[in-house]
């Protein structure tokens, strides 16, 4: 736990390793093992000072109240990129829409989604 933590307990990870081990389902795991719950507290906490992740934990979120765990959420924060560049700053009711257009561009073409997440530098 040392290796990865800073002195006051935070994770130190660069943002490009710290994506791949959450993308990863071990990374998930041992994310869950260190934290001591389930997957998005412990997205949670690793993302507490990256803000990089705060659109896709709260893609995550918009995607598990609609049942559609099934997509990566940086699939999702791909299609947002191309029309907002980040979507932090959206209000709540125009990032659940554009969540929503984002599930059916996905479910258009998965594939193109994947390819696009890659090239935005969200998934490796």
């Amino acid at each position: 736990m040392a290796i990865l933590t800073d002195p006051r307990g935070r994770f130190r990870l660069e943002a490009d390793v710290a994506r791949d081990l959450l993308d990863a389902p071990w990374g998930r795991h041992l994310a869950n093992e260190l934290v001591g719950s389930e997957s998005e507290p412990a997205i949670e906490k690793l993302a507490s000072d990256r803000r990089w992740m705060k659109s896709t934990l709260e893609i995550t979120r918009e995607l598990e109240k609609r049942g559609r765990t099934d997509i990566h959420p940086t699939c999702i924060e791909g299609w947002m990129r191309l029309q907002y560049g980040v979507p932090d700053h959206l209000d709540p009711e125009t990032f659940a829409e554009e969540v929503e257009i984002g599930i059916a561009c996905h479910d258009d073409d998965p594939a193109a989604s994947e390819r696009l997440a890659r090239s935005e530098g969200l998934i490796g």
